[in-house]
């Protein structure tokens, strides 16, 4: 089993980054800051990066060679989590406002969570949308029409005028299904094509290498450091910023990170990755309540919201998925092994099914 070692790296980023920024969003709250700012800027690509490793993996794994029932199976594992959460946040926020001035009822907060997706869990819908895609560019041979290389230059064109426009025109949709669409994410699903079909032929190292690309991520860095100084700018992966700074970020971690193991640590947050993206909120709103009758002072209240929220999380998913039904309720924990890794045998088949010559 040929181990990819670099999404377990990447995948870590993507979850801590998630997490840091709800974290730093709660924290800012009592604290709005520059040095906050500064922070959640090394945060703003979580979200792209978890859908760029879900489309490296399938066209390292697969190609062409869709399974019977990947579609099935996939919407289901991110559906009915989906589903579950929605219906635990749309509760505790009704038990928040109740009696409030402002309480919208439940029946509209359930609309709220289920339907306009008003939840960080509106990163399911998109995935969910990008696997049928996936599904439909591989079943169909759409690379024939649109292939990869050129995909990621038209999709990031798409991508950045659909954010761009939004931001511009101050375009507004109920809930986050502004960020449901999938247009603002194209990019990522050629890209991560591309950079599959580089990683087959180990051809990663062509371009600018290792060194000119972390040169210029360290340049694209201090250029929105400075921004950020300058400017009221939005510190979010929803910004036509963020593409450019993305795919940078990505071909120096696929470059930096080949070959070396990771940790148990990182493992672990590998494995329960899913469960601790998607209750941590949870716990980030219990503790909120607890620390508001008592005084913590801001860097305890930090610490502590970070930690109570880390290890609750960790450990609701540890425990759900003590029971295969439970962990698909709650959010199934991954199978690192064979999530990260794939067979020379898979491979070589990919390679006679799906055409991966980089073009």
């Amino acid at each position: 089993m040929k181990q990819i070692f670099e999404i377990y790296w990447l995948r870590f980023y993507g979850c801590l980054a998630v997490f840091l920024y709800h974290l730093l969003d709660r924290v800012n709250q009592y604290a709005d800051n520059v040095y906050l700012d500064l922070t959640r800027l090394s945060t703003v690509l979580g979200t792209p990066t978890f859908i760029f490793i879900s489309i490296f993996l399938f066209t390292i794994r697969y190609g062409k060679t869709i399974p019977a029932g990947f579609l099935r199976q996939r919407v289901k594992y991110l559906l009915i989590p989906y589903i579950t959460y929605a219906i635990i946040y749309s509760v505790s926020e009704y038990c928040l406002a109740e009696g409030h001035s402002l309480d919208p009822g439940y029946g509209q907060l359930l609309v709220n969570y289920l339907i306009y997706c008003d939840w960080h869990g509106y990163f399911l819908l998109i995935a969910i949308q990008f696997y049928a895609f996936y599904w439909c560019y591989m079943r169909y041979d759409l690379g024939r029409y649109l292939n990869a290389t050129v995909g990621v230059m038209i999709g990031t064109l798409i991508s950045m005028l659909y954010w761009g426009s939004t931001t511009a025109l101050d375009i507004t949709l109920p809930g986050y299904l502004l960020w449901v669409i999938p247009i603002g994410w194209l990019y990522i699903f050629f890209f991560a094509i591309r950079v599959a079909r580089q990683y087959y032929y180990d051809r990663l190292d062509s371009g600018l290498g290792l060194r000119g690309q972390a040169a210029l991520l360290a340049v694209s860095f201090m250029v929105m450091i400075g921004v950020v100084l300058m400017t009221d700018i939005e510190l979010s992966s929803k910004e036509a910023w963020v593409m450019p700074l993305f795919l940078l970020f990505i071909g120096v971690t696929m470059r930096l990170f080949k070959g070396r193991g990771a940790p148990a640590f990182v493992r672990m947050i590998n494995r329960h990755s899913f469960g601790i993206y998607l209750s941590h909120p949870i716990f980030f709103g219990i503790f909120e309540v607890i620390s508001q009758k008592l005084d913590f002072g801001l860097i305890g209240y930090t610490l502590l919201l970070g930690i109570v929220g880390f290890l609750c999380s960790l450990g609701l998913s540890a425990l759900a998925n003590r029971h295969p039904l439970s962990g698909l309720i709650m959010g199934r924990q991954l199978r690192i092994g064979a999530a990260a890794g794939v067979s020379s045998q898979t491979a070589a088949h990919a390679d006679r099914q799906y055409n991966l010559r980089v073009t």
